[in-house]
């Protein structure tokens, strides 16, 4: 091949490249991420690998795992991993371990101020999603966005979640607080919430319903195999087993359950694998807790049912995710929660499972005696538990969610486009 034609040869591998559209960029703000095991951390992984697989290029711009890690990192200013299909950049925050509220804060602020300034000084996505973890991330969101829209996806709605846990009160700091994340909210492109009864509290706060999409967390497929040893660990011997698996939150009936756990027999044990702010509180009623167990589907598979619990007053601000995780595992749901939740919703659409008041120890109890003695009716539940985890599965969710962003938020507008 002659110079010239060599030189002709490059000019056009060089114009193609010119020419290739850019991959979009999408960044996540978030302060848990894998290997964090808190809720919100594998649920956006899978958002962004949903993201990815459609052809996106995606960071999660998080902290260092704090959150019950299956790994530590060392202090750095900024670190740069890969998951999957993912880039992660990890600034320097706080990792202490979750406990003491003011460490919580701690982690929090740290991560606030170091994740503001790396989205500022960082390339400028086409698109950010913001969890809310901590919770103004929001307001890291928009530093790092620079005016490209900002996908905001509830997890908790603040603070009514916090005032109705007992974190703060209903006072001057909750009001600055709600005025602004009612700030950042309203600034948000697309608001994702995670049922009907967070829309309806979201819709209040001044968002237009066209902003608001309402996508369940769902869960993922299973895809292991739990192991016999494990499944009897945990059992413990015992003849029936409900299994509260998951964080021992402000958000639970948890009175309610350690009362009923007195009133049922021997023969029913109630069994509670992870820890909380309330772990000391369910200690207290005698009631036997395992750390928290990777072996998800061992967890699922020892529990004859899963207790899924909210207290009165959580409904709209919080939706469980062990409920989804249940289901996906095809087990028997026992919901300890409000008839206005979205649990109790979910199990009295799919009977799936029972729903009692978080007020009536009695009746949680009853319920228990009652999935023990007809077991018939438990395997009828169990069969429509997997098939409502067939509908709620996360991934065909959050496609759907991916769709309606590249048409709504990431298509070039018209000159002509009235908003």
């Amino acid at each position: 091949m002659t110079t010239n034609a060599r030189s002709t040869v490059r000019r056009r591998c060089s114009l193609r490249r010119m020419r290739a559209p850019a991959k979009p960029s999408v960044l996540l703000v978030n302060l848990y991420f894998p290997p964090d095991t808190s809720a919100t951390a594998p649920i956006f992984s899978d958002l962004l690998n949903s993201f990815a697989r459609a052809g996106y290029v995606t960071t999660a711009l998080c902290g260092r795992p704090s959150y019950r890690p299956r790994e530590r990192r060392p202090w750095r200013p900024l670190l740069r991993e890969r998951s999957a299909q993912v880039d992660v950049e990890r600034v320097g925050s706080t990792a202490f371990e979750r406990g003491p509220m003011s460490l919580r804060v701690a982690n929090y602020v740290s991560y606030t101020v170091l994740a503001s300034l790396r989205g500022l000084f960082r390339a400028r996505p086409q698109l950010v999603i913001s969890g809310s973890d901590p919770p103004l991330a929001i307001l890291v969101a928009l530093i790092a966005a620079r005016g490209a829209p900002v996908l905001y996806h509830l997890q908790d709605l603040h603070p009514e979640a916090a005032i109705s846990g007992g974190w703060i009160t209903d006072g001057h700091a909750a009001r600055i607080w709600e005025r602004v994340h009612r700030f950042g909210l309203l600034r948000a492109r697309l608001v994702v919430c995670l049922a009907e009864t967070m829309r309806t509290r979201v819709e209040q706060k001044g968002v237009s319903p066209n902003q608001i999409m309402v996508v369940p967390n769902g869960a993922r497929r299973p895809s292991t195999t739990p192991r016999p040893e494990r499944i009897d660990l945990i059992r413990g011997g015992a003849r029936f087993v409900a299994i509260h698996a998951g964080n021992i939150g402000v958000a639970g009936a948890w009175e309610t359950l350690g009362i009923a756990s007195t009133l049922v027999g021997d023969h029913i044990e109630l069994v509670f694998v992870g820890d909380g702010a309330k772990e000391a509180e369910v200690r207290g009623h005698g009631l036997r807790v395992l750390p928290y167990q990777r072996d998800v589907a061992a967890v699922m598979a020892a529990g004859d049912v899963q207790l899924v619990t909210l207290r009165r007053g959580m409904e709209g601000l919080v939706v469980p995710s062990k409920v989804y995780e249940a289901l996906a595992h095809g087990r028997p749901v026992l919901a300890v929660a409000p008839d206005t939740a979205e649990i109790a919703r979910i199990v009295r659409a799919w009977r799936c499972g029972m729903v009692v008041a978080p007020e009536e120890p009695a009746d949680v109890a009853r319920a228990l005696q009652d999935l023990h003695d007809d077991r018939r009716r438990l395997a009828a539940m169990a069969e429509n538990a997997r098939r409502a985890g067939e509908y709620y599965e996360r991934g065909s969710a959050f496609d759907k969610l991916v769709e309606r962003v590249s048409r709504q938020l990431l298509t070039p507008r018209s000159p002509h486009h009235v908003p």
